[in-house]
């Protein structure tokens, strides 16, 4: 596309390739029907290093308006992710202010231990990134695994984690 899709004031058409976009990854995907019988959410970026921004900044002010609701402290949102994560999810920790919950890789595992992330996961973690193409080796984390133990947890817990998938060199 040789147009500026970001300003979508100047290329109204951009917005409605964009929605379509969302909605054609939603029903690939299988997303559930919205409550309120609108279309998924999703938004069009320039780069993954938005696309993280925006994913960090969504999980926390949703974590903070449920503990909100509830009437719980919200000050203290944390992230779990692997010690392999692509250096814009330090940064967008670091930017909102949010607390880092390592899953170190090691010589004998090269990704995420999905038992090690769903470990660390408490009433106060905003997510769990998973990464399909790590930067470094290209290799995938178990997204499946990670989401059968992180159901179980919220199930038995009470808890509402969620899994952010980040699949910008692999997906």
């Amino acid at each position: 596309m040789a147009k500026n899709f970001i300003d979508a004031e100047e290329y109204p058409a951009t917005t409605d390739i964009q929605n379509r976009c969302v909605s054609i990854i939603g029903n690939l995907f299988n997303v559930p029907e919205q409550s309120d019988g609108g279309e998924p959410v999703g938004v069009s970026t320039v780069g993954s290093s938005e696309a993280i921004m925006l994913a960090v900044l969504a999980m926390k002010r949703r974590w903070q308006n449920r503990r909100k609701a509830e009437g719980k402290d919200w000050s203290r949102p944390n992230l779990v992710m692997s010690s392999a994560v692509q250096v814009c999810w330090e940064k967008a920790t670091r930017y909102f202010e949010i607390e880092e919950h390592w899953v170190n890789v090691t010589e004998e595992r090269y990704v995420l231990d999905p038992q090690k992330a769903v470990d660390l996961v408490d009433e106060n973690t905003i997510g769990i990134c998973v990464i399909l193409g790590l930067t470094y080796t290209g290799h995938y984390e178990d997204v499946k695994k990670v989401d059968e133990l992180l159901r179980k947890k919220n199930e038995e817990q009470g808890l509402h984690c969620v899994i952010h998938v980040d699949a910008a060199s692999g997906g």
